[in-house]
């Protein structure tokens, strides 16, 4: 309360003469609330990412202590979202108050941003990490940004998304935090809203600056310009709904400018990639090349006679050998080497240790007992007196930043074909389209080149054959084959004609067409694959917390060790364990100890536990997204390898979700059948339920005379619109061609769950007939319709009864259709089971995994379908709403690690509730935010392929720690001179160096042999169990 007064009296509010006590009377209640309205100010809305919720009870928790912070004036908790709506007045409690609120109440919370829960989001570059706790440590600084969501470092990258609230913090914030770690940043791109950089052409003065903005302002749609005339540089923030980058140009050259898109480099982290591994490799040749010397001056020219001069020759006092490998050594120990004393600088200012350090000390403590060395030499005369011996070891220093440096350039370019998968997605969108436009003195249609960037929605392109379709949208003229791999896996062309939809990316193999642009740049299918999977590549499994544990107090531990391995080795010479034999010629005991100890330091890699889990989910992330599997986190490949029972939704995941009519009885022998089918297509006709669609479908090749008889109808049927292919007929009335139906139903009534009601002017062959008036009463729907309204004829034993028991057995649903009060027609509708159905299903037994099928049929059509697949674990009669309760109680019951398979619509609830939610047949919609793991083709073998893709990305995982650990573990020892007793071998602290560099880049290497991953074999199709 004290902290609320004040918060009052900073509003302005007269609060000298209240006070709170602890007690109920402290406050007068009346006097409160003069108070707060005396001062109300404005209110704001935010909404809040609340996880951990699991049912009702979560979320009115949640809830509840919202709504008992002062200052909230409403809160209202969306447990299926997982998210919180609040409205609060500022100047009483902030948004940090209300995040602090929410974890009280024993959940973890986030902004989720204003505006429908937008964030704004912004990636960086960054230049400097080296290991685990370089990016843990960035990761930490970020998080503790105000307003920042979501922060995800990735050291295999180098790059960071950090999500925040609008206007909660500024870009320079972010990378000042970032640079407050000892790293440098840079921005790669900003998605807060449609952005487009323009070079202009032809301004020489503000005054030209200033006409550019202010008329771009004037644009409807533009959000926010700023426009540069040092740079010539215009950057436009625009609703793209509104505004297009072509729209804008034109403007500006409407003021008297030219402008031109500016392209900002490649995307996605290529550009900093391919930077790095040049930056490396320009390092790693001046460092060779100055090393060289340095190494033939120090192991090679000592045996070669010819060049004893080298050794004799006095420089100032100094033997020429060590002058020329100080002079070379020095460039490399602090010009080229540079970046690893300042980045362990950094480190150590931040109170962590990372591989830099590991790399300083060791080079360090190398050039200055050299220095040392040869000045105390040089002082004591040895070198006059004979007593003269080479202790330096300026080779080493060199040697091991160059060695370092080479593995460095290996690892980054090994890093940068992980990345491949989007390299090549990126590739695959055309930097450029064939724009048609009307003349605008009429006449012919105006062809004309344009950027890619340039294309606006509702634009209307023309293809040719062997192009790449430069955006989604619809085709408006013409016909062709196309190519879908790179979306879906198969190279298999499709047919598309006129209405059919495209893909931005995908290749054109047939005819020339003409598409409409409905979704343009970032909003395109391909943007948005892209985004998913670098999403993806950029979170953290949970394995990798594993690595940075160990990370965390790596260093420190390797640096004690080489310092005890130091002491230890010096002791035992001074105690005599240590023969003078073992101590080469020319070397000191302190040399012979201090050569041990840098061993360890630069052999020890903590850098290959760092790249293990990133650099093998991004490589498995990627090479699932050229498979048509798009898997959004690394949390989620590993929640997946524990998969043991899958949920399958029938209706759309297993069948084709297109139901068709494939027999009917009709037991009123006064109606035709073609008149029944023309009264129920009139009913359905008011309805957008499947079997509508089918009924309507079945009336329509009915009455064209195409419906062929069928005795036996099989749920295995290739998918096909026309009931033609599917149909069977059981009545001895033979169809034919009879005139367009007219028929109009009146007064329907939607009975949901039961079916359809409704009267119809009687039809003109039923007029004969005195038993029906002018309008009769229809009933369309299933049997508890017909038996809640008293329709007879449905009883067991009856042989209505018979029929429809004998079609359930094969999987069939019954519809059945009463006209005014009799029984006329029951309507049997199928929907065909997918081929690939059933060897999927004894695939996933095959691999340990529970299938169970869920539906909301009647139990005898799902024991039908279940049989035929082989499924025992059924769950029928299932509303879409209750899916969710059944995937709980699997989880529950059976302490199960539950995949979801559906298409996304009705059961998005079923699929958050799910360990893995699967959506299937996405086609060009892959921002299914219900689902974990989206499978692009309507194709559920795909389920097997995403969790084999999963299991060998995990194996991959366990093996690069195996490798990591194992390598440390035995080279460690090995540096600390573990086998010298036995060997007299001593590994040279270069050789260790080199050692270390390798060792990241084998990890790497592991991660890429991901690539060469094959899926499992295809499964046996159109395969049924047959009685």
């Amino acid at each position: 309360m004290a902290s609320f007064l004040e918060s009052l009296w900073r509003r302005g509010a007269d609060v000298s003469n209240y006070y709170w006590d602890g007690k109920k009377d402290g406050l007068k209640e009346e006097e409160l609330v003069a108070l707060v309205d005396g001062t109300r100010g404005h209110t704001e809305r935010t909404v809040l990412s609340v996880s951990g919720m699991h049912c009702s009870s979560c979320s009115s928790a949640v809830e509840s202590a919202l709504q008992s912070t002062y200052g909230v004036e409403s809160a209202s908790v969306a447990l299926l979202n997982e998210s919180a709506d609040v409205r609060y007045d500022p100047s009483l409690v902030d948004v940090d108050t209300l995040l602090q609120a929410v974890q009280d109440a024993g959940f973890e919370a986030r902004v989720k941003g204003d505006d429908a829960g937008l964030m704004s989001k912004i990636q960086l570059d960054i230049q400097g990490m080296h290991c685990s706790s370089c990016s843990t440590a960035v990761e930490k600084s970020l998080k503790k940004l105000p307003g920042v969501g979501k922060a995800a470092v990735s050291l295999s990258t180098n790059q960071a998304e950090v999500e925040y609230a609008p206007g909660s913090l500024l870009t320079r914030d972010v990378i000042g935090s970032i640079e407050s770690c000892g790293f440098k940043a840079s921005i790669v791109q900003e998605t807060s809203s449609s952005k487009i950089l323009l070079g202009i052409q032809g301004m020489t003065c503000a005054s030209c600056s200033s006409a550019v903005e202010e008329a771009l302002r004037r644009e409807d749609g533009v959000l926010s310009v700023d426009v540069s005339l040092m740079a010539n540089t215009a950057e436009v923030s625009f609703d793209p709904s509104l505004v297009g980058p072509r729209d804008i140009i034109e403007k500006i050259e409407q003021v008297g400018f030219s402008a031109s898109v500016l392209e900002t480099g490649k995307s996605h982290g290529a550009g900093h990639n391919e930077e790095e591994t040049a930056r490396y490799r320009r390092l790693a040749t001046v460092s060779t090349v100055l090393t060289i010397p340095v190494f033939l001056v120090a192991m090679v020219f000592p045996y070669v006679g010819a060049l004893d001069f080298v050794y004799s020759t006095m420089v100032f006092g100094f033997p020429l050998d060590e002058v020329l490998k100080w002079a070379l050594a020095t460039p490399v120990q602090f010009v080229i080497g540079w970046p690893f004393h300042i980045g362990a600088y950094r480190a150590l200012k931040g109170k962590r240790a990372n591989m830099d350090c590991l790399v300083s000390f060791g080079t360090n403590a190398s050039y200055l007992y050299s220095m040392i060395s040869i000045i105390h030499h040089h002082i004591m005369d040895h070198h006059m007196t004979g007593k003269y011996s080479p202790t330096d070891f300026f080779e080493t220093s060199a040697m091991l930043i160059t060695f370092v440096l080479l593995g460095k350039y290996m690892e980054s370019s090994a890093k940068g074909k992980t990345s491949e998968a989007i390299v090549k997605l990126c590739s695959m969108a055309p930097a450029s389209a064939i724009l048609l436009e009307e003349n605008s003195n009429g006449g012919d249609v105006i062809e004309r080149e344009i950027p890619s960037s340039l294309i606006q929605t509702k634009d209307v392109l023309k293809v040719l054959p062997g192009s790449r379709i430069p955006a989604d949208g619809k085709i408006v003229y013409g016909s062709t084959f196309i190519d879908e791999s790179m979306l879906t896996g198969e190279s298999i062309p499709v047919g598309k004609t006129v209405g059919d939809l495209v893909v931005g990316g995908t290749l054109n193999n047939g005819g020339m067409i003409h598409i409409q642009a409905e979704r343009v740049g970032a909003d395109t299918t391909l943007s948005q694959i892209v985004r998913l999977v670098e999403g993806a590549q950029l979170s953290k499994a949970p394995v990798q917390a594993v690595a940075d544990r160990i990370s965390a107090v790596f260093v420190p531990v390797i640096v004690s060790l080489s310092l005890c391995t130091t002491a230890i080795w010096y002791l035992a010479g001074v105690s005599g364990i240590v023969p003078d034999s073992w101590i080469p010629p020319g070397h000191s005991l302190f040399l012979f100890s201090l050569l041990f100890g840098i061993a360890v330091m630069v052999i020890a890699c903590p850098c290959a536990l760092g790249l293990a889990t990133p650099t093998a989910v991004m490589v498995g992330t990627g090479v699932a997204a050229s498979n048509g599997v798009l898997i959004k986190g690394g949390d989620i490949l590993e929640r997946a390898v524990d998969v043991n029972v899958v949920v399958f939704d029938k209706t759309g995941t297993l069948t084709f979700g297109k139901p068709v009519v494939v027999d009917f009885l009709m037991l009123d022998k006064a109606i035709p059948a073609h008149v029944a089918a023309d009264i129920a297509a009139a009913l359905e006709k008011s309805s957008e339920h499947p079997i509508a669609s089918a009924i309507i479908t079945f009336e329509n090749v009915y009455r064209s005379g195409k419906w062929v008889s069928q005795s036996r109808p099989s749920m295995f049927q290739q998918k096909s619109n026309d009931v033609s292919s599917s149909a069977g007929l059981l009545v001895s009335e033979k169809p034919s061609k009879v005139k367009s139906s007219t028929t109009i139903a009146h007064d329907v009534e939607i009975l949901v769950g039961q079916g359809l009601a409704a009267s119809i002017k009687t039809p003109e062959d039923l007029r004969r007939n005195t038993r029906f008036g002018a309008n009769i009463s229809i009933l369309l729907g299933n049997a508890n319709l017909l038996k809640s309204k008293g329709i007879a004829g449905l009883d067991s034993g009856s042989a209505a009864a018979e029929y429809a028991r004998e079609m359930e057995s094969r999987g069939c649903s019954c519809i059945y259709m009463a006209v005014d009060g009799v029984l006329a027609t029951i309507f049997c509708v199928m929907d065909p089971i997918k081929p690939e159905s059933r060897g999927v299903v004894s695939a996933l037994h095959q691999m340990g995994i529970m299938c169970v099928l869920l539906t909301g049929d009647n139990w005898r059509t799902a024991r039908a379908v279940g049989h035929q697949l082989g499924v025992t674990n059924i769950h029928a009669e299932v509303m879409p709403g209750d899916k969710a309760a059944v995937v709980s109680e699997l989880q529950s019951s059976k302490k199960c690690t539950v995949a979801m398979v559906g298409d996304g619509v009705n059961d998005s609830p079923a699929l958050a509730k799910a360990d893995i939610g699967m959506a299937i047949g996405s086609g060009a919609d892959v921002a299914v935010e219900a689902a974990d793991i989206i499978l692009v083709k309507n194709d559920i073998e795909d389920v097997i392929m995403a969790l084999d893709i999963c299991r060998a990305t995990f194996r991959r995982i366990k093996w690069n720690y195996v490798w990591a650990l194992g390598y440390n573990l035995v080279m460690v020892p090995i540096a600390a001179g573990c086998l010298y007793p036995m060997f007299q071998f001593q590994l040279p602290p270069w050789i260790a160096g080199g050692c270390m560099a390798l060792s990241s880049v084998s990890v790497v290497a592991s991660s890429l042999l991901l690539r060469t991953y094959t899926r499992p074999t295809r499964v046996l199709r159109d395969v049924a169990i047959i009685e």
